[in-house]
């Protein structure tokens, strides 16, 4: 119907933005109104968008290969084998696995929210989204 045709136009016209957070990374070599353009980039993706690219966060090339390969390798496993890592609900101290339809940004209680932090009905029946990740803890 018409609300599929304008959800899939609105997701067509969706860029996702390359986000340089070198300001914070190197703060040094940049003033406060890099930070601020950094940050406005940064909250301009997550409102618009909610993904980004980040550049300039000075990891080797070599690293961010390694465990782009390694998350692809985990990802392609199966359901019950990713499971395995599941550490408790999303959020718990250990990090670990997530699976598909446990997260949902839209039911975020904040001004950044397609409610601004309203409805709390509208928030709580909010669909999940279609995505798993895999949080890192440090030990």
């Amino acid at each position: 119907g018409g609300q599929e045709a304008e959800l899939q136009a609105r997701v067509a016209r969706m860029v996702v933005a390359t986000i340089d957070i070198s300001p914070f990374a190197n703060p040094a070599a940049h003033d406060d109104a890099a930070r601020a353009r950094a940050a406005a980039d940064w909250d301009r993706a997550m409102s618009d968008v909610g993904f980004a690219v980040v550049a300039g966060h000075g990891v080797a090339p070599e690293v961010v290969g390694a465990l782009r390969s390694a998350a692809h390798e985990f990802f392609e496993r199966s359901a019950e084998a990713k499971a395995a890592y599941c550490h408790g609900p999303y959020g718990n101290p250990l990090g670990g696995y997530t699976g598909i339809g446990t997260e949902a940004v839209s039911r975020t209680r904040d001004t950044h929210g397609g409610d601004g932090g309203r409805s709390a009905g509208a928030s709580a029946a909010a669909p999940p989204d279609l995505v798993e990740s895999f949080i890192f803890k440090p030990a």
